[in-house]
C-alpha cells in the first residue's frame, strides 16, 4: 500500500521534470527501443507501445472515452516531442490492463495520438 505522503512526493516531483514523448511515438513508426504488445481492458485488445524514450505514458482521449475510464484534472503539463513541438496536457487517468497474465495499472496523460496503428 502507497503512503499518501509517498503520493504527494512523487506528484511533486513529476511536475518538476520536463515530461518528453518520442517521435515515434507521435508518427506511429517504430524505433529501435519501442515494442508493440498486445494487452486486455475488461476483454477488449488494447495495442500498447512501450517507448524507453518517453519520459511518461500518454494515451489518446478518444480511446479513454472508448473505455470509459474516469478522468481527472491534473496541473497543466508542458510536453515536449522529440521533434520539438510543445503541447500541453491536463488530464489524466489509470487504466488496468492483462499482459501475459500480469495485470498492469498505470497512469496516462492524454494527448491526442495521430497515426497510430
Amino acid at each position: 500500500m502507497i503512503d499518501p505522503k509517498e503520493s504527494q512526493e512523487v506528484e511533486m516531483t513529476n511536475t518538476m521534470e520536463q515530461l518528453e514523448i518520442s517521435i515515434h511515438d507521435l508518427n506511429g513508426s517504430f524505433g529501435y527501443r519501442t515494442l508493440k504488445v498486445t494487452g486486455y481492458h475488461f476483454k477488449k485488445p488494447l495495442h500498447i507501445l512501450i517507448d524507453t524514450g518517453s519520459s511518461h505514458n500518454f494515451i489518446d482521449p478518444e480511446l479513454v472515452q472508448q473505455l470509459g475510464c474516469p478522468i481527472r484534472s491534473v496541473l497543466l503539463e508542458k510536453v515536449v516531442a522529440a521533434n520539438g513541438n510543445d503541447m500541453q496536457v491536463d488530464k489524466m487517468c489509470t487504466i488496468s490492463w492483462l499482459l501475459q497474465g500480469a495485470e498492469f495499472s498505470v497512469d496516462f496523460l492524454l494527448l491526442p495520438l495521430v497515426g497510430w496503428f
